[in-house]
């Protein structure tokens, strides 16, 4: 309804066996045309399937859990984003449960390099929505998680809004 359009990847074996990742640059050439953003949700750590949509990309946004194994993670792509001349656009923090949520913050920007430009709250709906095969933002607009999605796609796209808050914090510092 909103107009986003979405091109899933496969979950069977055999798709992943025949994938030629050296084609994802004619792809992505092919879906800019007719789009204002497009997302590339890549896989956690460092592969080759990884590494080339962090070449291609105009800018790369980490989403990182507040768990130090994904922001080790997150440091190393961190790390071949700039090997591959990469341009860091910030860090998102995901799932972040409410009574950490400013220390967390405060910690991951000190450790990472860039920007945090938004965080997304822990939040329930966002697995009951996922059974659903609906996002959060369309099937409950007005939780914790979906305001947090909202704010951020505000704030990448460059609109003035005031961020929601989460344990007090804002979702996203300046």
């Amino acid at each position: 309804p909103t107009g986003l359009k979405v091109v899933p990847s496969g979950i069977s074996l055999r798709g992943f066996q025949d994938a030629d990742p050296d084609r994802l640059q004619f792809v992505m050439n092919e879906l800019i045309k007719d789009a204002d953003y497009v997302i590339i949700d890549a896989p956690a750590g460092i592969n080759k399937d990884g590494v080339i949509p962090l070449a291609i990309a105009d800018e790369v946004l980490l989403v990182v859990n507040p768990e130090l194994s994904s922001m080790l993670d997150a440091a190393k792509v961190e790390a071949v984003v700039d090997i591959v001349g990469g341009v860091m656009g910030g860090i998102v923090i995901n799932r972040v449960p409410p009574y950490r949520a400013s220390l967390t913050v405060q910690k991951i920007g000190e450790v990472m390099n860039s920007p945090v430009l938004g965080v997304i709250p822990e939040d329930s709906n966002v697995r009951t929505a996922t059974a659903f095969k609906t996002p959060v933002v369309i099937r409950y607009p007005e939780s914790p998680a979906a305001r947090g999605y909202k704010a951020l796609a505000a704030k990448l796209v460059g609109e003035k809004v005031n961020p929601p808050t989460h344990a007090g914090i804002p979702c996203w510092s300046a």
